[in-house]
């Protein structure tokens, strides 16, 4: 099989890793000559020193130096049965290559975008062929993360469905598979997660490593350090491009982030706004430029996080349980609350969305499998506790399970 790999950034790169030990003949196009030869030389330096040290057989490193090829030449990609796109979350710029990469691709390739954000409608809209395009999206960091995306559209073949699935599970990755939502689900459903925090961080109840730490009760990775990971701009570049109004997130911005950020917007759901600050962190960001703030960066100044309208009181040694019990509850519900909610509105299934958040969140369980256990009464209650104590965002009909 000949796969191209389109973009060396770091999910281009990530994914070529991927494919290592596979004998796909891999062809990686770059943006430019000299990317490509950088690109080339640093791969097969790290190969080579494999070899040296015993990593790999001369046989596998001589065959892994012939069918790997560095390339900016978008003509290099036509013998690819398959094509994964990897560029920069832009959509004029992902509609332009795939329109070169139609070009020269037999018809009967298969296109795939890693996007996590960019509906794949929007980018089909743009292709000649579009019955052979969907969603591939891989988890950063890629190897620690077992999961892939398919992500698929209204009319997307079974059959399309079904080879991405056997050419993930032949890479390694677990896949589920999801409609445009538009994007990654479980991207939209961890808003809800990230959002949650930042609501408990502008509230003054507890700093980054606190909720983090209260959070790690039942996920491995916290909100604060998952956005940090992300990064702010590429985190608020996705919720930008998520404000239309066929999204499941449920808050939308559309505006100059520095020049206004509205509480709500259409299609929101109702108790979600944007926090405030997300504007300044931008604000930071835009006065260090090159340099990108990060939500820990302003723990040894706690008022930064805090809204005017925030609370004073914080998570201290002598916080109760109760108060602690719930800023855990406000943020394993906030999963629960975005998981009913791609239900709901047709995004998944119960089976596929339970298994996708288990991984990428490393739960004992799932969030169905978990509602399953509490019981649907206890889950009801619980969020109807949620809706008086903390607001409306947590309006929520609990599923029978």
């Amino acid at each position: 099989m000949h796969v191209g790999i389109v973009g060396t950034g770091k999910m281009g790169t990530a994914l070529l890793k991927l494919l290592k030990s596979t004998p796909y003949h891999i062809n990686v196009l770059a943006s430019g000559a000299d990317k490509a030869e950088k690109s080339r030389r640093k791969y097969f330096k790290k190969i080579e020193r494999e070899f040296k040290q015993g990593g790999i057989s001369e046989k596998k490193y001589n065959n892994i130096k012939a069918i790997r090829k560095f390339t900016h030449k978008i003509e290099d990609l036509a013998g690819c049965q398959l094509v994964v796109e990897s560029i920069t979350e832009d959509f004029e710029a992902k509609t332009s290559l795939f329109r070169k990469i139609e070009s020269v691709v037999d018809k009967d390739a298969i296109l795939a975008t890693n996007t996590s954000s960019i509906p794949i409608s929007d980018l089909a809209g743009k292709l000649r062929y579009n019955n052979r395009f969907c969603g591939l999206h891989f988890f950063h960091p890629v190897f620690m993360m077992n999961l892939v995306e398919i992500i698929r559209k209204a009319d997307t073949q079974p059959r399309l469905v079904d080879l991405m699935k056997d050419f993930s599970r032949q890479i390694g990755k677990k896949p589920i598979v999801v409609f445009d939502a538009p994007g990654s689900v479980l991207n939209l459903i961890l808003f809800y997660y990230y959002l949650e925090a930042f609501y408990i961080l502008e509230s003054g109840l507890a700093l980054p490593s606190e909720i983090d730490k209260l959070a790690k009760q039942y996920f491995y990775t916290g909100p604060c350090e998952s956005v940090d990971t992300i990064g702010i701009d590429l985190f608020l570049t996705g919720l930008k491009i998520q404000s239309r109004p066929d999204s499941i997130c449920p808050v939308r911005w559309t505006d100059d982030p520095l020049q206004q950020i509205d509480s709500e917007k259409s299609g929101g759901r109702e108790g979600f706004y944007v926090p405030h600050l997300f504007r300044k962190l931008i604000a930071e960001n835009r006065r260090e430029t090159g340099v990108a703030k990060k939500v820990y960066d302003f723990e040894d100044n706690p008022e930064f996080y805090i809204d005017e309208t925030g609370m004073s009181s914080r998570v201290t040694p002598d916080t109760s349980k109760k108060e602690k019990d719930l800023i855990v509850k406000r943020l394993l519900y906030a999963i629960f609350n975005g998981a009913i909610d791609a239900v709901q509105k047709g995004k998944s299934s119960i089976k596929e969305l339970d298994i996708g958040l288990k991984e990428v969140l490393w739960m004992d369980q799932g969030p169905f499998s978990m509602m399953k256990k509490i019981g649907r009464e206890k889950v009801q209650e619980n969020f109807d506790y949620l809706i008086s104590n903390v607001g409306k965002r947590f309006t929520q009909t609990a599923l029978s399970l």
